[in-house]
């Protein structure tokens, strides 16, 4: 069995652990959405392609300083090719 590296995983463990905190990073970074359907993928303005997904944060834990989303989850999408980006929330 191969195990692979994910360096991202590895620096928001040690960003946690330096913290003192559990997971300091509420979301994840590439990949495949968690939650997001696929027939509600924007297109990009510009090209009319269908944007690439890039993140998903979601809130905190702390009421005083957390992102607030409905109860749900954020999304970044982004056409790099034409430099466009949105901020979806899905509660």
């Amino acid at each position: 069995m191969t195990v692979e590296e994910d360096p991202y995983d590895d620096a928001r463990s040690a960003y946690a652990e330096l913290c003192g905190r559990g997971r300091a990073v509420l979301g994840s970074l590439g990949g495949e959405p968690d939650r997001y359907y696929a027939d509600r993928v924007p297109n990009c303005p510009e090209c009319e392609k269908p944007m690439t997904f890039v993140a998903h944060l979601e809130e905190g834990n702390e009421t005083a300083t957390a992102a607030n989303y409905g109860g749900g989850l954020g999304y970044v999408l982004t056409c790099a090719p034409c430099t466009w980006a949105v901020f979806l929330t899905q509660s």
